[in-house]
């Protein structure tokens, strides 16, 4: 019986393709007669699926360019207005520094007036000072003070450069290294450089710490007595310090100034007064040094906002220009989209030559006429010649009439035939459907079938014979493969159908109920199709 299946299968399966060859000749020859017969108008043309297609695209295309257009105007205004509060703002920044610039300088004046003004109370001082001393009677500030003071600047640099050896030799000797010491003595000058001497001056401190962490260990003192001993020995060196001081006074001047003397007194008490109000200046310009400081912080941090401001505009900026190079790109598909625009106007616009040289023609023809009218009033000796010509012409006319209704009848012939085609096509296609739908049924029991009978075989070798792990991979692989057969939509009927967009494949129903449910999308990918993308195949 399967043979028998088999060869009925395969007659029908070449009446099935000689019907469709059949009906691809008749196809071909209707479109053929309506090609020969029918002059397609204009207007049929508008109404053509083509022109239905691009009307709406071309539609598309046009307000998606008036929307790209509008996007680009509003991009520009707001580029505009960005440019327009960056220099409103950089205007506002230069006139805030520029009064800001100006009050530091006006109070930096100011403080310069103090400044002279001070500098002059205290020169008037000094200058009250040494009148003092020049008219006092006293003998022991006549000569000696104005010899002293007008060799002071000559001696200043000799006293402190025996100061500084001074201090060379007592540290060299607080060391205890010979060599160092002996190479100080050597030295008229101060020869050595600051750094040396302050890297010396280290190098003693150290000694000096480990000195008196020795005396620490050694004592076991407490830290109260280490605190009392190097105040103690701070108290010596500063009693040191006064002493050659007041000797060195003594020796510059003449005389003690611990003894009280009327004029000192009052010149100390003048003296103290005017230090005061030099403390409370210097006071003064310590607060207006710490607001201009101040002042400058927020200069800096105004700079500072400034440069985050033209951070955030180079951003902008580069936003912008990203969005402009977005709107060439949009520019350049509108460009493409009013190419294929431009492609269909032409069209139109043949057609619409081709409708004008005719009603050209038929105005030309018109005005002929006219011509022999007029020359038919002006020429009425020749009447009968022209009626001999309207008789040959009406006789030409019957003989085109008779011709035109003969061409009627023929196309009405023709119509007839096609209309018949067309009935015999779908009657032929009907019973193909019929016979496939037949087709697929048996096809579909026989799966069943030998479906049943592998499953009933697989029972029976399962109650047989134990399964080994390659036959369950090999029954798994094989289930699988068998169930890529099915739809993926409903997933219990075997696919049939491909969708020559996306190439996807499902059965007839599901399709079928999408298209009369008008989701006309694939399943799959959500790609549209139509009726014509649908495409039969095999198994």
């Amino acid at each position: 019986p399967l043979l028998r299946a088999q060869r009925t299968l395969a007659i029908q399966w070449r009446e099935i393709e000689d019907i469709k060859d059949d009906r691809i000749n008749l196809k071909q020859q209707l479109v053929q007669l309506e090609l020969d017969l029918i002059q397609i108008p204009e207007a049929i043309l508008y109404k053509s699926s083509v022109c239905h297609r691009s009307f709406p695209l071309r539609e598309f295309q046009m307000d998606r360019a008036q929307h790209l257009g509008n996007q680009v105007d509003k991009l520009q205004q707001e580029m505009e207005d960005m440019v327009r509060n960056r220099r409103r703002d950089i205007m506002e920044m230069e006139h805030e520094q520029d009064r800001m610039t100006s009050t530091l300088r006006a109070e930096l004046s100011d403080l310069e007036k103090d400044l002279t003004s001070i500098r002059g109370q205290r020169d008037d001082l000094q200058c009250k000072i040494e009148l003092i001393k020049a008219t006092t009677q006293d003998n022991r500030c006549s000569s000696r003070e104005w010899q002293h003071l007008t060799e002071t600047r000559s001696q200043c640099t000799a006293h402190l450069e025996t100061q500084v050896l001074r201090s060379l030799q007592k540290a060299a000797a607080c060391t205890g290294s010979s060599d160092f010491y002996q190479f100080v003595m050597s030295l008229t000058k101060p020869d050595l450089i600051l750094d040396d001497l302050r890297k010396e001056n280290l190098s003693l401190e150290e000694q000096m710490r480990e000195c008196r962490q020795n005396v620490q260990s050694t004592h076991s003192l407490t830290p109260d007595q280490v605190a009392f001993l190097q105040e103690e020995a701070a108290l010596h060196s500063t009693l040191a310090q006064l002493n050659t001081r007041h000797a060195q006074f003594i020796d510059l001047y003449g005389f003690d100034p611990i003894n009280d003397v009327p004029e000192l007194t009052a010149l100390q008490s003048r003296l103290t007064k005017e230090q005061q109000d030099m403390q409370a200046a210097r006071q003064r310009i310590e607060s207006l040094e710490k607001t201009e400081v101040q002042l400058l912080n927020e200069i800096d941090n105004v700079a500072k906002a400034y440069g985050d401001y033209e951070e955030q505009n180079m951003a902008l900026i580069n936003t912008l220009a990203q969005k402009e190079d977005d709107l060439i790109q949009l520019q350049h598909d509108a460009i493409k989209f009013s190419h294929t625009f431009t492609a269909l106007n032409k069209s139109k616009d043949a057609y619409a030559m081709v409708a004008n040289a005719l009603t050209k023609q038929i105005e030309r023809q018109m005005a002929y006429i006219k011509e022999l009218n007029e020359k038919e009033k002006s020429e009425n000796h020749q009447a009968g010649l022209y009626e001999r010509q309207i008789a040959s012409a009406q006789t030409a006319c019957k003989t085109y009439q008779q011709k035109i209704a003969e061409l009627k009848e023929l196309l009405d012939q023709h119509k007839d035939k096609t209309r018949l085609a067309k009935e015999r096509v779908g009657d032929l296609e009907k019973s193909l459907l019929e016979m496939v739908r037949v087709l697929e049924q048996e096809s579909l029991a026989r799966l069943q079938q030998e479906e049943e009978m592998m499953c009933l075989r697989h029972k029976i070798e399962r109650d047989t014979k134990v399964d080994t792990p390659t036959e369950i991979r090999l029954r798994k692989e094989k289930e699988e493969y068998r169930s890529l057969l099915n739809c993926s939509s409903c997933g219990t009927r075997l696919k049939s159908h491909v969708l020559m967009r996306c190439m996807h494949t499902f059965c007839k129903d599901c399709l079928d109920i999408r298209i009369e449910t008008r989701q006309r999308r694939c399943p799959t990918c959500n790609e549209n199709f139509g009726m014509s993308d649908m495409r039969q195949f095999y198994l």
